[in-house]
């Protein structure tokens, strides 16, 4: 009969050493994009380390809504950590052409002043660009490789993603949802109202309304082990925070799973039921799978996902009403070709028999940020040639500066990636602005 409390009650210590001993492991598609954002590959390593075990002993199981929401949103997340450090160094790095133009505005405008004595700070920043230009480089060579963690994990999930539902299967939890989501019953009420998640995801042969995703996830996991010829407990791991997962308390510090969810799972189950967020899990991993994996190990992916939670802390904060509307990575491509002068040079930037083609696109999609980065695919060769013949211009004028510009933006030749060819055609502005005002100076 008490087993009828367990979602208030709890386990006692003694379940969860049978827990961890026999239950099936689930990762949520959080967990997975998060390898994206770790900085360390110490972090990256030790949880790929105890995933692989897991899969090893056949104790890790990926639901299909997992796998699918990963699979989604994996490439817009491998780029996260080196976009931060470039962004940074592009930020830093206008300081000083800022400050150059100020100079060359001065001695235009106010001919009669003398500005020599004022030249050290362009001096100063020169010197400090190079170092910045060393540690930036020192930090990015740190990341982990993206490419690789995109192997790594698409060998973890082979061989473990469970089976997707039927169309009449979906449509069903969604009729279900409705009335679960009425009364605020786990999980997923807390997507009610979020823009993002109003409208379909559609996929092979079906389709869902995003915001029923946590529940055709939650029915995924229950239905695994509800068919299983040998039922097991399920240990789920995962980065979600909200309310209709957890119970908080009154400083919004996750307390324990939802009474709600752990009494279903086991009410339909007759199995234990127990979440997880990631450091959490690592350190339970170290105690009970007896995986070797230092302290120091735990104790830097608890770094890592600590510093991924407050980013997208202050993110979500910036995404509030009491904050100005954040431009986001998806938005990032849009933003930049905002301008009609901009959006001209791309197209200018188009090899001949490329031109066409992009008409014809333009006329079939409304989607213009896939057409742009199609064009900053098609046009890398002639944006290469064309930063590479500036950079020959400003070396005219400035030789160690050119010489600085050439070491930083080498990375970013050849790329087809729409990325890489952006920051290259923001130093195209950069440096064609100081060329006009160096040859309008010279005239």
């Amino acid at each position: 009969m008490l087993d009828s409390f367990k979602g208030l009650t709890g386990y006692e210590k003694s379940e969860f050493k049978e827990i961890w001993e026999t239950a099936i492991f689930v990762v949520d598609t959080n967990v997975l994009l998060n390898f994206y954002k770790y900085t360390s590959k110490e972090a990256t390593q030790s949880l790929l380390k105890i995933l692989k075990s897991l899969k090893k002993s056949d104790r890790l199981w990926v639901p299909y809504q997992v796998a699918l929401e990963y699979f989604f949103n994996y490439e817009s997340n491998m780029s996260k950590q080196k976009e931060g450090y470039l962004f940074l160094g592009d930020e830093l790095l206008k300081l000083k052409n800022d400050a150059e133009k100020t100079l060359k505005r001065t001695q235009s405008s106010y001919p009669y002043i003398n500005i020599n004595k004022f030249k050290f700070y362009i001096e100063q920043l020169t010197q400090l660009n190079s170092k910045l230009d060393q540690i930036l480089n020192v930090e990015l060579d740190k990341l982990p490789d993206t490419e690789n963690i995109k192997n790594e994990i698409k060998d973890l999930l082979e061989g473990i993603i469970g089976d997707p539902y039927d169309q009449t299967e979906i449509d069903r939890i969604e009729s279900e949802g409705k009335d679960r989501y009425k009364y605020d019953i786990p999980p997923g009420f807390r997507d009610k109202g979020n823009k993002k998640k109003e409208g379909y995801r559609i996929y092979g042969n079906f389709r869902y309304q995003q915001i029923y995703g946590d529940l055709i996830l939650w029915n995924q996991m229950i239905d695994n082990v509800k068919d299983s010829p040998h039922p097991k407990p399920m240990i789920f791991i995962t980065e979600e925070k909200k309310e209709d997962w957890w119970v908080k308390d009154g400083k919004n510090n996750i307390k324990k799973a939802h009474p709600l969810l752990v009494q279903e799972f086991i009410n339909k189950t007759n199995q234990k039921f127990v979440m997880y967020r990631t450091e959490r899990f690592v350190q339970y991993a170290k105690t009970y799978l007896n995986i070797d994996i230092t302290e120091e190990q735990v104790i830097n992916v608890t770094k890592d996902v600590e510093s991924v939670r407050t980013l997208e802390q202050n993110n979500n904060f910036k995404d509030s009403k009491e904050y100005p509307v954040r431009i986001n990575v998806e938005e990032y491509i849009q933003n930049f070709f905002g301008s009609n002068n901009r959006r001209s040079k791309l197209i200018d930037f188009l090899p001949d028999e490329k031109t066409e083609e992009f008409y014809t696109k333009l006329g079939e999609t409304g989607n213009t940020k896939d057409l742009y980065i199609w064009c900053l695919q098609q046009s890398y060769v002639n944006i290469n040639r064309r930063i590479k013949g500036l950079l020959k211009r400003f070396e005219h004028y400035y030789p160690e500066e050119a010489a600085l510009y050439y070491k930083r933006l080498k990375p970013f030749f050849n790329q087809k990636a729409a990325l890489p060819n952006i920051k290259l055609l923001k130093n195209i502005e950069t440096i064609e602005e100081m060329l006009d005002t160096e040859d309008s100076l010279e005239y």
